[in-house]
């Protein structure tokens, strides 16, 4: 008996690179198109690509080498919103203020570098915050903006000088929704653009987003507080003293400054640093000049308890100018 064996025809091959080609080619066409509508969303909102605060910085730093007519305004953002450069100037002709204030950080890692710095010859308006007052030292990492002046052959430094670079094309990439969304809602103005000098102008946008920011900054203020009990304050003050030595042996100066800070917040900060008024003393015993925003006369308004109002902020600035030009700081 003959048997017949019937055999299946043979499966057609999966082209296995074609599939992933084409679904390579799917998903990049996916996200150009949501990043194109995401792009589309933000310039009908007005938005347009922001400069690169990170590179702005790069260049007012550089910008202060050489000129002993420079002076680096330097601390967190209460400098930044606070402290307006170009009235600075007009108050104190001849002189070339530079705001180098970074968002999120205090003045320490950038006082150390302008001290490091051989080429800086200038003098120094440096913000005195008993929160920054501390820390593990050597700073074990830099401020971004602070890193990007000092170049490494690494992805992470490759990484934020090609997305800076990127920021500037792209609305997308320049702003936050979840920060933002508050603006949109209540029809407020876009951001305005970064001005030359960086100074940025703090606008009051009313209670139902001062709230959320002022329990942002209490929370900040107590977790600052908790990790400066553990922080030899005396230590930070003999390298601070150091900082300025080496500025003043190449012919500049430092004055340290409280910036203006109100309301809850303000009773919050006295109470978790009760150090404030002891180091502020020992500061100044050891020769180093502070102006105190609260043995200035008035009181002024911080919206969110941690940033001075656009003209409050001049009126400061204003007035710290005189009270320098008296002392002759910037003789």
């Amino acid at each position: 008996m003959i048997q017949t064996t019937l055999q299946k025809p043979a499966a057609p091959a999966i082209a296995r690179g074609g599939s992933w080609l084409g679904l390579v080619l799917k998903a990049a066409l996916f996200l150009a198109v949501s990043l194109g509508l995401t792009e589309t969303f933000w310039r009908i909102l007005q938005y347009e690509p922001a400069d690169s605060d990170i590179r702005h910085f790069a260049k007012l730093r550089k910008a202060a080498d050489g000129d002993c007519d420079a002076v680096a305004v330097v601390g967190s953002s209460r400098v930044r919103y606070g402290l307006n450069p170009e009235l600075l100037a007009r108050s104190v002709p001849g002189r070339r203020f530079r705001q180098l204030g970074i968002l999120g950080n205090g003045a320490m890692p950038v006082l150390e570098d302008l001290a490091n710095d051989a080429n800086f010859q200038g003098r120094v308006i440096c913000e005195l915050n008993p929160a920054h007052w501390g820390g593990p030292y050597p700073f074990s990492t830099l401020p971004e903006a602070l890193a990007y002046m000092h170049p490494e052959v690494n992805g992470a430094y490759l990484e934020t000088v090609l997305g800076e670079r990127f920021r500037e094309h792209a609305s997308f990439f320049s702003y936050n929704l979840l920060t933002e969304a508050p603006r949109i809602v209540q029809h407020k103005p876009v951001p305005e653009p970064e001005r030359p000098d960086r100074f940025t102008r703090f606008r009051d946008l009313g209670p139902s987003v001062n709230e959320p920011l002022i329990r942002n900054w209490e929370h900040a203020a107590l977790e600052a507080a908790g990790r400066m009990k553990n922080t030899d304050r005396a230590r930070m003050t003999e390298r601070v003293e150091r900082w300025v030595g080496q500025i003043r042996r190449r012919g500049g100066n430092v004055v340290f400054v409280r910036m203006p800070v109100d309301g809850r917040l303000r009773t919050l900060e006295e109470s978790a640093f009760p150090q404030t008024q002891d180091l502020i003393r020992d500061v100044r015993a050891r020769n180093m000049p502070v102006i105190d925003f609260a043995e200035m006369p008035g009181h002024f308004r911080c919206p969110d308890g941690s940033h001075l109002e656009a003209s409050e902020a001049d009126r400061f600035t204003r007035l710290l100018a005189e009270k320098l030009a008296a002392t002759g700081f910037f003789n």
